[in-house]
């Protein structure tokens, strides 16, 4: 008779380490398909079935038996159990009752699985009845789970605890434990989505921040686009002569013709000054542009960390003043005092003290 999906014919595996085990498999799918698909079998049509499924070496093994009674060939049920007891003497039960006790639960399994693991063995360990199966289970439950709070928990425990209440106790804090663990990553449960949205707040801050740059045209901190916001634009570069940027930040090597400027011992000139832009929203702070300065005066003092040179500041109405400055070497620009402005041009100064608008 053939079986079609998704039913199957039973097999024997005379192959496996542990026979016992696998012909209780077989056994039992022997029972199931009796009572389903081949109800209708009789007696002695059921151990056809059985011999047949069995295999060569289960067939051999059969061959080899003398029944006393005739009537006993014919009866599935002690076909089955002939089979058992011929297979329970090649098994030695203490080999069984130390893998129990070795048994340890595995990282990331189940505490179900590991029950259902230890059961499978302890079935094999002939302990003396259901009792002292479930005594022994206990036992193995207790010092082979991977968790110290169930095991302090079930040790804590009096005598009158049971397996079925370890086992409840041991899924309890098993559920505690994932739910905590849900609760410290709420993260990982959907790592995509959640990289997504963090990804677009980056980008939507980073826009903000990014809207605002330190120019490399002017050397000033303005908005974006250059265009209407840099001071520089639409101006002609002094050392290079190019369009869009100033001297301060020009990256062209310095032009050549001031270099071959006199430069007199403690004479001071200032090669350049560059008119604010009137576009400029610095426009209101005073400023002068660029200042090069071609040389500087020394002391004889060797040991003086401080460099000093004279500016020839003309004053429209007032005339010329000189200016000693102290020269910072590690600044792009350097302030000058209010209470020195106020003496070079008095003129620019409002009734309050400050510069006029």
């Amino acid at each position: 008779m053939a079986f079609s999906a998704p039913f199957s014919a039973p097999q024997m595996d005379w192959e496996t380490n542990d026979s016992i085990l696998a012909f209780g498999k077989f056994k039992q799918k022997c029972e199931l398909m009796f009572k389903s698909i081949l109800k209708d079998a009789e007696g002695e049509e059921q151990v056809s079935y059985i011999l047949l499924w069995v295999g060569e070496q289960g067939l051999d093994i059969y061959n080899s038996w003398t029944f006393e009674d005739v009537k006993d060939q014919k009866d599935p049920a002690k076909i089955l159990d002939r089979f058992m007891e011929h297979l329970e003497p090649r098994t030695n039960h203490r080999i069984h009752r130390y893998t129990l006790q070795s048994m340890r639960q595995d990282p990331g399994e189940s505490i179900d699985n590991f029950i259902a693991k230890i059961k499978n063995i302890a079935a094999k360990c002939k302990f003396n009845g259901n009792e002292e199966s479930e005594d022994r289970l206990l036992d193995q439950l207790i010092w082979g789970t991977n968790d110290p709070e169930v095991q302090k928990s079930l040790i804590g425990r009096d005598e009158k605890l049971t397996l079925n209440t370890a086992i409840d106790i041991a899924r309890s804090y098993e559920a505690t434990k994932r739910q905590m663990n849900s609760l410290s990553n709420p993260n990982k449960g959907n790592p995509q989505r959640i990289d997504s949205i963090t990804r677009k707040k980056l980008n939507a801050d980073n826009k903000n921040h990014n809207n605002i740059i330190q120019c490399r045209n002017c050397g000033k901190t303005h908005k974006l686009p250059h265009k209407g916001n840099c001071p520089a634009h639409g101006t002609t570069c002094r050392n290079c002569g190019k369009l869009n940027h100033w001297q301060l930040v020009c990256k062209s090597p310095k032009s050549q013709h001031r270099s071959k400027s006199p430069c007199r011992k403690n004479k001071k000139a200032i090669n350049s000054l560059e008119k604010q832009n009137e576009n400029d929203p610095y426009a209101d702070i005073p400023t002068i542009g660029t200042i090069e300065i071609n040389s500087v005066e020394s002391h004889n003092n060797t040991t003086s960390e401080e460099i000093f040179t004279t500016l020839r500041v003309n004053r429209k109405n007032n005339g010329d003043i000189n200016l000693k400055c102290k020269v910072d070497t590690g600044a792009q620009s350097n302030v000058l005092p209010i209470h020195l402005f106020r003496v070079l041009y008095p003129e620019l100064i409002n009734a309050e003290g400050m510069p006029r608008d």
